[in-house]
C-alpha cells in the first residue's frame, strides 16, 4: 500500500476544507475494507471519510481509495 496527499487542480489556490487532508491510497489488496483503512489511518487523527474505489459492473476493488482526516479545530 502507498499513499500521498491529494490536492486536485481545481482547488489549488482556493481555501477548501479538504485541502491537505485528503490522501490517495494505492496498492490495496482485494480484501481491503473501509474499516481496515480506518483502523490503520486513525493513528494520524480522526477519520472524516473513507472510500475504496470499485468497478461499477462487478463492485470489485480497483486497488485504490481515499481517506480524509478530520480538520483540527483551531
Amino acid at each position: 500500500m502507498h499513499c500521498k496527499a491529494v490536492i486536485p487542480k481545481y482547488i489549488i489556490g482556493l481555501n477548501s476544507n479538504e485541502e491537505n487532508r485528503k490522501m490517495f491510497i494505492g496498492g490495496l489488496p482485494q480484501g481491503t475494507t473501509k474499516e481496515l483503512l480506518n483502523d490503520f489511518f486513525v493513528r494520524y487523527g480522526p477519520i472524516e471519510y473513507t472510500v475504496i474505489i470499485t468497478e461499477k459492473a462487478t463492485e470489485k476493488s480497483r486497488g485504490f481509495g481515499f481517506v480524509i482526516i478530520k480538520r483540527k479545530n483551531l
